[in-house]
Order: C-alpha cells, then structure tokens, then sequence
C-alpha cells in the first residue's frame, strides 16, 4: 500500500483429518509477517507472528443433519445461485452519468495518483494482464493516444490486475508506455474497480462523471471516439 509492504515471510499449515469421514478436525497455522516501508524491506523490518488454531469438538457419525445449520438467519437475506459479475456492462448500468468512485493509488514508480486530482482532464483506466492478447494488442494505440492526447487533457492510467511486480516489469521493459501503470497488488482497488474481463476500459469526463465503459480490444480509432464522446477535441 503506497510506500509501504506487507508480506508472508515464512510460514505453515497442518490439518488433521478424521480417516473414514473426511472431516477436518484439528486445523494449525502460523504465519510471519514483515511490513515496513520499501526502502527498509530485506534490512530490518518490523515482523510479528500470527497463529491461529482450530478444533472439532464433538462429532457424530451416522446421524441426522441439523437443517437449521443451514438455513439462513431471518433478517431479510436470501439465496443466490451466483453473485453477478462486476464487469463493464453492470458498470454502465450502475454508474453511467453519477460521479465516478475515488480511485487513490500509487504507481509502479512510487508517484501518487488519485481522481479527484485529476479533476478537469479526460481519464482513461485500461484494467489489464500481460497474458491478454486483446490487452497486448491494444498497448501500442494506448501509446500513440497519450502521446498525441496527453497535452489536450488527457490523462491514462493502466491497471495491471493481480499480477507482481516482477512480471510486469519485465513486460514493460519490452514494450515501451508512457502512461502510469499501477499495480492491484500494491494497491487496494475500490469495489467499482474490481473488474473480472480484460481488457475492460472505464472513461471519466472531466466533470468526474463515468462517462463509458466497454471491454475488448479497440484499437486507436475506437478508443478515440470514446474519448471524444467524453470531451476530447476533435482533430
């Protein structure tokens, strides 16, 4: 988070197992955590231990199951099947037109990056991996719009989504960019952000309303008609 690192050190697991039923009943684990800031990390950093140990206490074989285990408290709540993806299409549903969710993180580099400060200038989030091809296949039309755009109020942000920094450091050293990338793996991403298909790209006016959302590679002509439907000037 920002400048600073929490990792696992080290650490260990057991479970113990009931041979003829399968069940869990003795569950251990211990971990080590390191946090202190990035400069500080493989020096002296601060660490603490943490341990956590579960047991069955009684078990029954052979008999009825309690169907109140299973039955869901009386407050109002009720089953799903499966919870609905969070992807572009719920994203313009939901937040086409309203102010767009505060987005603070930092950047591979270590610069701060947040919307509201970027207030005023056309934003392009481009949420990606390095194992997309529609990701990689767009990365050079993303170059050449912020290259051309980035005097004219614009500014784009990728998202590289659960992925260390090792790899993309090296994909970037590959492939040259010019825009700010930043890293879910540092960073916690809001709710809105939290995107499952890729590449997804999410636009923001400059009033710092949500102003489209669509996945898939585009190429530089489309991605520029988003733009400018969000106020970008027209060549």
């Amino acid at each position: 988070m920002g400048t600073q690192i929490t990792k696992l050190a080290t650490g260990i697991s057991r479970l113990a197992l009931d041979s003829e039923t399968g069940a869990i009943v003795q569950y251990y684990n211990e971990e080590l955590i390191e946090q202190g800031p990035v400069e500080e990390m493989g020096h002296a950093p601060h660490a603490y231990k943490v341990t956590r140990k579960y047991s069955l206490t009684r078990m029954t074989y052979n008999a009825a199951l309690n169907s109140a285990l299973f039955k869901p408290p009386d407050i109002g709540v009720h089953e799903v099947k499966e919870f609905t993806k969070w992807n572009a299409a719920r994203i313009r549903k939901e937040l086409i037109g309203k102010p767009a969710p505060e987005l603070e993180v930092t950047d591979i580099n270590g610069n701060s990056i947040s919307l509201a400060s970027l207030k005023g200038k056309i934003v392009l989030l481009d949420f990606w991996t390095s194992w997309s091809p529609p990701c990689l296949a767009d990365a050079p039309s993303l170059d050449k719009l912020y290259a051309r755009y980035s005097g004219n109020n614009l500014m784009i942000i990728g998202i590289s989504v659960n992925e260390e920094r090792d790899v993309v450091e090296r994909l970037l050293q590959k492939k040259s960019h010019v825009f700010p990338v930043v890293l879910t793996s540092e960073n916690e991403m809001p709710h809105a952000y939290q995107v499952v298909k890729f590449p997804t790209y999410v636009v923001i006016a400059p009033d710092g309303t949500l102003n489209a959302a669509f996945e898939g590679d585009q190429g530089f002509g489309e991605l520029r008609k988003y733009l400018e439907h969000a106020g970008m000037p027209n060549e």
